[in-house]
């Protein structure tokens, strides 16, 4: 499987939020959906303000990315299954390579976001309620959860790296 990634720019302001995305984001065309849709979901999330709604998209957004970390765990777990029984071979430390530079990809994009959402839920702006800070700590708090367990999974191959090249070497004395 592969996981894609796209950018969206926000602009936010006391009673306006922009959004622009260059391609189709999946989780941003469901958000649209429901809202023509439901008008109930439509007045939750204008209901309030500006803030708000790009808290409502960020959630949406961040909930999608629940895929990423599970792709990342079946992989590490179907590399682990094939190192640790005997089914291990010269390709494996290829495709523990290949993992490893996916979550460093995904670390360079994930890093940053941290950032800016940690801002975000410090931020003191008078067009930005400060009851909203907590829902945005919310969403950052995810976010260091996800940049977290990347981190971790980049060190669980680098041990699994090295006991794949102690079983090979093993096997061949």
């Amino acid at each position: 499987g592969r996981v894609g990634f796209m950018e969206l720019d926000v602009f936010l302001g006391s009673d306006y939020l922009v959004t622009i995305q260059k391609g189709k984001l999946k989780p941003m065309r469901d958000f649209y959906y429901k809202m023509q849709n439901s008008a109930g979901y439509r007045k939750t999330c204008f209901g309030e303000s500006a803030g708000y709604l790009l808290y409502r998209i960020l959630d949406v957004l961040y909930k999608d990315t629940r895929s990423i970390t599970n792709y990342v765990s079946k992989k590490l777990r179907d590399l682990e299954d094939e190192v640790y029984e005997d089914e291990s071979k010269e390709s494996t430390a290829k495709r523990i390579a290949y993992l490893r530079r996916k979550i460093l990809g995904l670390k360079r994009i994930f890093d940053p976001q941290n950032e800016v959402l940690s801002d975000l839920s410090q931020l003191k702006a008078k067009f930005l309620a400060e009851d909203l800070n907590v829902y945005f700590d919310d969403i950052d708090d995810y976010v260091e959860k996800v940049v977290n367990f990347l981190e971790n999974q980049k060190y669980v191959l680098k041990d699994l790296l090295e006991v794949h090249d102690s079983l090979i070497t093993h096997t061949r004395a």
